[in-house]
């Protein structure tokens, strides 16, 4: 995959990482202002589906954090 198509898909920014899938990996990266090297991240297909079964699985927990938050 080129560079234009990754820039084409969808990405999320989760904390200080900006996140996309591709071919199934979802990646991470972060690159702090200022700093001279960044982080990044790569989950296989399985590590990714794992970790969103996982976050599936506690999502209403995840909802009562996020509205505890908002009060």
């Amino acid at each position: 995959m080129n560079l234009q198509q990754v820039q084409k898909q969808e990405r999320l920014k989760i904390g200080r990482y900006q996140s996309w899938l591709e071919d199934g990996k979802l990646k991470l990266y972060s690159h702090p202002f200022g700093a001279s090297s960044g982080i990044s991240c790569t989950l296989t297909p399985e590590e990714t589906k794992a970790l969103l079964q996982m976050l599936a699985n506690h999502s209403k927990d995840i909802d009562h954090a996020v509205h505890a938050s908002e009060r």
